[in-house]
């Protein structure tokens, strides 16, 4: 009920509509809630002591401010506030129920003691003719937005809510850290590039994250299709928190597919590897389709349906996981949406012998403007 409090103030507080400051600045605000309630079964802390049936909430308030000074110049900021860890905490299995930066993942980002503050940075963009162009950004920035997008599977705040869905959990995207991205497009073929300096998991010293991304846009009869392959490594500083065997690369690669089929249905795919022991798979595969509200004759409503399939890495207690999650987000005014969400995580727990399982109702709400 905090929580519910909490929501309904900031929602007060807001403005009845986004800030147009002139033609070359725009601000915005986000209220956003997320109920959780989890029903466990076979799943234990590590203490021992049996999960039980539990519900929590979080919620969180976005600000950004978008500048464009000139048509190939543009600053973005974006910041978050959050209280609340919904089911994220609770443990019991690997998957986090919800993908997206909760009141932890906002404090003390990448152990720089910075808080609040997830992205802050420049970009200058240049056009040789109609076809082509190439932008260089530079701040601080979020790998996830320039490798592995998903057109149907790639937003936790309006999509599916697992993070499984949201990205590929084995590149371990790095987010909110400084780096350098290219963006490079000639007609239906683009090329993405990054780089971004990390503090490793155990503290010691900092890392390099590289990652690149060739696209193809498919536009055919049925509608518009995305083909994404890319591919990612770290300097040998990356370590690894469970066995302290620091000075091994992470490395591996993905793809990420969405296609359009008509004015309805829509479908996506990922797959993806990795070889470093410090985590729980190194294989994944996810596939989903999306149906537009059109079917039922509101067109800014939509449904979503997913299932992933994980296998544990050789060193992982874990042999396999899998997630189903189907959500529909009903578009209730201009500013205002509603979803309601269904997930299915379980765990093939072969160290100690047991299948953690959870179902997970959900609610969400997001008022923007």
């Amino acid at each position: 009920m905090r929580g519910i409090r909490l929501f309904c103030l900031v929602l007060c507080s807001l403005p009845a509509h986004g800030v147009e400051i002139n033609g070359h600045t725009y601000v915005g605000l986000a209220a956003r809630t997320l109920l959780q309630h989890g029903i466990y079964h076979n799943a234990f802390h590590d203490s021992g002591r049996a999960i039980p049936d539990s519900s929590r909430g979080a919620v969180m308030t976005d600000l950004t401010l978008g500048l464009h000074p000139t048509p190939d110049d543009a600053v973005w900021v974006w910041l978050r506030w959050a209280r609340g860890h919904a089911l994220n905490d609770t443990g019991g299995l690997v998957l986090p129920p919800y993908g997206g930066d909760l009141e932890d993942d906002v404090k003390g980002i990448n152990g720089r003691g910075r808080d609040y503050l997830l992205e802050a940075w420049y970009r200058h963009t240049v056009r040789p003719d109609e076809t082509s162009s190439l932008a260089v950004s530079a701040g601080i920035v979020d790998s996830s937005e320039h490798i592995d997008e998903n057109v149907y599977a790639g937003d936790s705040d309006t999509q599916f809510l697992n993070e499984v869905f949201s990205l590929n959990a084995l590149a371990s995207f790095p987010s909110y850290a400084p780096g350098m991205v290219l963006e490079g497009a000639r007609g239906d073929w683009s090329l993405n590039a990054l780089v971004m300096n990390l503090r490793n998991d155990i503290g010691k010293s900092y890392y390099y994250y590289y990652a690149s991304q060739l696209t193809w846009r498919w536009e055919n009869p049925l509608g518009v299709g995305h083909y994404r392959l890319f591919g990612f490594i770290t300097s040998g500083d990356f370590d690894d928190p469970n066995l302290d065997d620091d000075g091994k690369r992470l490395k591996g690669w993905g793809s990420s597919s969405d296609q359009q089929l008509g004015e309805i249905l829509g479908v996506f795919l990922r797959t993806g590897y990795q070889s470093h022991v410090s985590l729980d798979y190194d294989t994944l595969a996810s596939v989903g389709l999306n149906l537009s509200g059109a079917l039922w004759g509101r067109r800014r409503d939509e449904l979503g349906l997913g299932y992933a399939y994980l296998e544990g890495e050789d060193h992982s207690r874990i042999d396999h996981s899998l997630a189903l999650e189907g959500y529909v987000r009903v578009q209730l005014t201009r500013h205002l949406d509603l979803s309601l969400d269904l997930q299915y995580l379980e765990d093939d727990d072969h160290e100690a012998n047991r299948d953690p399982r959870v179902w997970i109702p959900g609610l969400r709400i997001n008022t923007v403007f």
